[in-house]
C-alpha cells in the first residue's frame, strides 16, 4: 500500500509539477489540504468538510461518493491520496469526558471564529459561516436562529446549553 501511495505521488509530481505532502486525512483535514489534492477546488473542499460535519466520519474511498459532486472517476483518482483515520481519539470524544465543563457560555455575537470552533461540531468552515451570518443580517436575537446558518441545522439544539446571545442582541 505505501509503494501505491508513493507511485500516486510521484505521478502527481509528474503532471502537476507540485508534491502533495503526503496522504491527506479526510477525517481531520483543513480546508487547505483539500485544496492541495487534484480536482478539488473551492467548493467542492467546502462539501467534503460540510458532509463529514453532516453524517460523520469517511471509512473508505467509497464514502466520499455521498459528498455531492465526488464521482466514481474522481473517487478513483483519490482513493491514493488520501486516508481515513481517526482525528484523535480523545479530541473527539465527548465534551463531559475529555475535557471539564465549560464555564461561561460563549456569546454567539460576539465570538470569533477560533471560539466559535471550540464548540463541538463546529469548525473552521462553520465558524466562519455564522460570523459571515452575523456581519450581514446583524446579531442573533436567540441561539435558535442559529440553526438558520447553512450546515449548524440541527446542531443548534445540541449547543443550546454553551451559547449565548448575549445582553445586547436581546429585545
Amino acid at each position: 500500500m505505501r509503494r501505491m501511495v508513493e507511485l500516486a505521488l510521484a505521478a502527481l509530481v509528474a503532471c502537476h509539477g507540485a508534491a502533495v505532502a503526503g496522504p491527506v486525512n479526510v477525517n481531520g483535514c483543513t480546508y487547505s489540504e483539500l485544496l492541495s489534492l487534484p480536482g478539488v477546488g473551492p467548493r467542492l473542499a467546502e462539501a467534503i468538510l460540510d458532509e463529514h460535519a453532516r453524517a460523520g466520519d469517511y471509512r473508505g474511498p467509497g464514502d466520499l461518493g455521498r459528498v455531492p459532486g465526488i464521482g466514481p472517476v474522481l473517487v478513483r483518482r483519490l482513493a491514493a491520496l488520501v486516508e481515513f483515520g481517526e482525528v484523535d481519539p480523545v479530541a473527539s470524544a465527548p465534551a463531559s469526558r475529555a475535557a471539564p465543563e465549560q464555564a461561561e457560555p460563549i456569546d454567539i455575537n460576539s465570538a470569533s471564529k477560533e471560539q466559535l470552533c471550540l464548540l463541538d461540531g463546529i469548525g473552521p468552515v462553520l465558524a466562519g459561516r455564522i460570523v459571515e451570518h452575523r456581519q450581514k443580517r446583524g446579531a442573533f436575537r436567540a441561539v435558535g436562529e442559529l440553526a438558520a446558518v447553512k450546515g449548524v441545522g440541527r446542531r443548534a439544539a445540541r449547543l443550546a446549553g454553551r451559547i449565548t446571545v448575549g445582553r445586547q442582541a436581546r429585545p
